[in-house]
């Protein structure tokens, strides 16, 4: 029988020593490939182009400058990049569109809630309120028609319901005021530049607001708009002006509501990683008697879906019921969507 010749100890050591190198290397090598930097291809592609006079450090030099450039003209910003996730979804049936943020406020504290209304219409009935109650947001949009003008412009309806729930009141947890704003309007994209921003979007439209009540609290109002959406890195500004399409005096439930709503709206907003930070201010721009109200907002992460929410509101309007009453609260609870 022939026997088996065993390779000594050293032998047998040496040579699986040196095959798991190859494969380290051989690994290696092809990652390196895999993972090698856009400028490490551009060298390479032009070493073999260039002459014996030019340099190393010339090539790396053009080719970091080259690929500066490409990725700056690549990097979306963050207005591309939501209307790019919109425009994914646009003709999946079951996906609706966002329009103004989507939250619910599960504490939110004013500093005295407006009764006045209520004791006028309901003087027979207990119409005591909390101060403290859930503020909730819904608001979403669909396209009416889209890439009109060259795929500069779309249409959208769009509807936000805000309202404002008795939820820890011991009379039938109530909702106190119910707002509804139903719109129309064109969007089209711009890229004109003034003072650094570029802006980026021009919506035009008309929008109604209503509380959708009857006799001394009801409100509701019609406005024709613009606005005019700019950004620069992780700033975004938003100017919307607007003309209250006048109504019939005898039917008119606030005729004086621009005096403390204003005439005006801008808004701020500034996205730092997964925390974004936004500010609104509105003002009627009179000097005799100046009012408005300004709303900051927090919102940071909690889980891949979920948000956390923190909302500060100061002055007139927070709802159409006070549209004539200057109130401060303050809520906390969960984002669905935000801004950006």
């Amino acid at each position: 029988m022939d026997s088996i010749t065993e390779q000594p100890p050293l032998v047998t050591f040496v040579g699986s020593t040196m095959f798991s190198l190859i494969i380290i290397l051989a690994t290696n090598s092809v990652i390196a490939a895999e993972n090698k930097s856009e400028v490490d291809k551009c060298m390479e592609a032009e070493m073999l182009q260039v002459g014996d006079s030019v340099t190393v450090g010339e090539i790396r030099e053009q080719c970091q400058e080259g690929t500066k450039k490409a990725n700056k003209k690549t990097k979306k910003t963050n207005i591309e990049k939501r209307l790019q996730l919109e425009k994914s979804t646009r003709d999946n049936p079951f996906v609706i569109s966002v329009h103004k943020p989507n939250y619910i406020l599960l504490v939110a504290h004013n500093d005295k809630t407006n009764e006045t209304p209520f004791a006028n219409q309901f003087p027979a009935e207990d119409t005591s309120l909390d101060d403290t109650e859930v503020k909730f947001q819904i608001s979403a949009k669909f396209p009416l028609a889209v890439d009109l003008f060259d795929g500069k412009g779309d249409v959208y309806f769009a509807y936000t319901n805000r309202s404002f729930w008795q939820l820890y009141n011991d009379n039938s947890a109530p909702f106190r005021e119910t707002n509804h704003e139903p719109e129309v309007f064109l969007t089209l994209k711009n890229d004109w530049k003034l003072f650094g921003f570029t802006n980026t979007l021009i919506n035009i439209g008309f929008v109604h607001q209503s509380n959708g009540r009857a006799a001394t609290v009801s409100r509701s109002w019609n406005r024709i708009y613009t606005s005019f959406i700019f950004e620069k890195n992780n700033l975004v500004l938003a100017f919307r002006p607007w003309y209250r399409i006048p109504e019939n005096e005898a039917d008119d439930n606030n005729p004086d509501i621009e005096d403390y709503i204003g005439n005006f709206e801008l808004t701020g907003v500034y996205k730092q990683g997964r925390h974004t930070f936004s500010a609104m201010l509105r003002n009627n721009l009179e000097s005799n008697d100046n009012r408005g109200a300004i709303q900051m907002d927090w919102v940071f992460p909690l889980t891949k879906h979920f948000k956390g929410y923190v909302q500060y509101f100061n002055g007139y309007g927070e709802s159409l019921i006070d549209y004539n009453y200057d109130q401060e609260s303050i809520g906390i609870g969960v984002a669905l969507t935000g801004w950006l």
